[in-house]
């Protein structure tokens, strides 16, 4: 159908404007719209990235990491920086030496940019159906390398989340551009973005440059009129000359007039207080947290809510800390698991006790019932009880 291209800057080295190009040609054949981001940085706060390309089609979306292999086999480590697999032992990707969880920062930004913007580019009442960071999650991630992923490279996908469960995968180019095309890794969003709503994200909140391509390799930038804006009529009412209360004067009713208008301050002065006392109250009672094995039964519900953790086996998977519940298996499809970013520094340990919240509770790429903190919200989030 339709193939539309954004980018933030044109790309330094000559592969990547390579590869954007023989994308953009070759989705032109496919049945769905496809709208291409590239070469940009999104973020928020300490996790702001640089992404070499994210598609939009249907309902989902997906971030891209492209690499070129120099056609020598690569070596994946999970925690490591990755290594050429010739024999040289030389170190792959320099000082960002590991592409999977560069992948994770970028994917984690991109989300993020995505959730936190929505009110700028969404329309109607989508910004609402999609208010929580978690609906979010299921946007796909590839790393792709160029030419070609070469022979005798070995990449341990299990040990990266996001190469698990087919929302993610290591490929050749070719392979990447037809699994692009099918529908297999697509993953639905809670919205489908509009046309007009991609527009104004990648130019408005992003600064892209919608552009294409011309048959001789060259690129031509496209200046196109957003959706014009509406100015509502006015129905502001002419101001009187004269008070109404000055109008009134002499009239008989104007003191019972003047009781009413007194008793009503009273009344808001009283509810007032009722209200702050309701509050203080909702702090102290209310939310009362559930125990993490029930977490469950509250995925995907709008009431934040506070979760207490019997910690159990903590898990470090790239820069990302894993908590489990120690009353349940890590396995037990009714588990809970607490995802911590960035590399933290830990104030608890197994058989330690934490209440996390008050948030919403969503799923983990695996299913469980899960809260993820990032940085920025863990010492306001997170709170550990010593017993």
């Amino acid at each position: 159908m339709s193939v539309k291209v954004w980018w933030g800057e044109r790309p330094q080295t000559g592969y990547e404007f390579d590869a954007l190009e023989s994308l953009a040609h070759a989705l032109k054949s496919c049945d769905d719209s496809y709208s291409l981001l590239a070469f940009f940085k999104a973020g928020t706060h300490e996790d702001y990235n640089e992404i070499d390309l994210a598609i939009f089609v249907d309902q989902s979306a997906c971030v891209v990491e492209l690499k070129t292999s120099q056609n020598r086999p690569i070596h994946s480590t999970r925690n490591g920086p990755w290594r050429y697999g010739d024999g040289q032992q030389e170190r792959y990707g320099g000082e960002k030496g590991n592409p999977a969880a560069q992948l994770k920062c970028e994917y984690r930004s991109f989300r993020n940019t995505l959730h936190k913007h929505r009110a700028r580019y969404l329309r109607g009442n989508k910004p609402s159906l999609a208010a929580r960071r978690q609906d979010w999650n299921k946007i796909s991630t590839f790393l792709v390398f160029w030419p070609s992923l070469p022979a005798g490279s070995i990449i341990a996908k299990d040990d990266f989340d996001c190469f698990r469960r087919h929302w993610g995968d290591v490929l050749g180019w070719d392979e990447f551009l037809d699994q692009i095309k099918r529908k297999i890794w697509r993953r639905p969003l809670p919205i489908e973005l509009t046309s007009e709503e991609i527009r104004t994200f990648a130019e408005e909140v992003l600064g892209l440059t919608h552009i294409r391509f011309t048959e001789h390799h060259e690129v031509d930038e496209i200046s196109e009129p957003g959706e014009s804006e509406r100015t509502e009529p006015s129905m502001s009412v002419p101001p009187t000359s004269t008070p109404m209360l000055k109008v009134l004067d002499g009239n008989p009713l104007i003191g019972v007039l003047r009781r009413l208008l007194r008793a009503k301050r009273k009344l808001f002065s009283a509810l007032a207080v009722l209200s702050a006392i309701g509050v203080v109250l909702g702090v102290i009672l209310w939310p009362r947290p559930i125990e993490a094995p029930d977490a469950y039964k509250y995925i995907g519900r709008d009431r934040e809510i506070k979760v207490r953790i019997e910690v159990g086996r903590i898990d470090r998977r790239d820069s990302d800390i894993i908590v489990y519940d120690a009353r349940l298996d890590p396995g037990d499809p009714d588990n809970f698991s607490l995802e911590i970013n960035g590399t933290p520094s830990l104030s608890f340990t197994e058989g330690s006790v934490i209440l996390v919240g008050p948030t919403a509770i969503g799923t983990s790429e695996s299913g469980l019932a899960q809260v993820e903190l990032e940085p920025e919200t863990l010492h306001q989030l997170l709170d550990v009880r010593r017993f």
